[in-house]
């Protein structure tokens, strides 16, 4: 939220306005006009915090998306590598195709609070086929390398 939007120096000037000028009108500027500035800049200012927060809504609809379509791509690789066993051409071709974090991480904003990256921790899986951690900096289980 956007505190103290308008400055200490410009309230002070107003509240002056009110008191002490309330009966003097200047060319475009009196106390009623200066308030009207500073209902429209707080309103302009409620305005860019509602649209951050719609923005930071789309992006993890975003991120969340980007995990899940890596998720079943590593997935499908993996089934794909063991339908291609004995498929030589097949074979090398999946294997040139590497799933890593970078694609997995969808560039964030500078606008983002800390700029940290968190991680998850990494489990260890007993499924043939990877799970979302998995996906991470190695490919994915198949027969051979399991």
């Amino acid at each position: 939220m956007i505190e103290k939007i308008i400055p200490e120096p410009v309230q002070d000037l107003k509240n002056i306005f009110k008191d002490e000028l309330s009966e003097v009108s200047f060319p475009d500027v009196s106390s009623d006009v200066l308030d009207e500035l500073t209902q429209e800049v707080e309103n302009k200012a409620h305005e860019l915090e509602k649209i951050k927060e719609l923005l930071a809504a789309a992006h993890e609809a975003l991120e969340m998306a980007n995990q899940d379509l890596i998720t079943k791509a590593s997935r499908g690789l993996a089934y794909a590598k063991v339908y291609a066993e004995g498929n030589d051409e097949l074979m090398e071709k999946l294997n040139s195709i590497k799933l890593t974090r970078a694609q997995k991480a969808v560039k964030k904003s500078s606008s983002d609070s800390d700029g940290k990256r968190k991680r998850k921790r990494k489990t260890t899986s007993t499924q043939e086929t990877p799970s979302e951690n998995d996906v991470e900096n190695k490919e994915p289980q198949t027969p051979e390398n399991a």
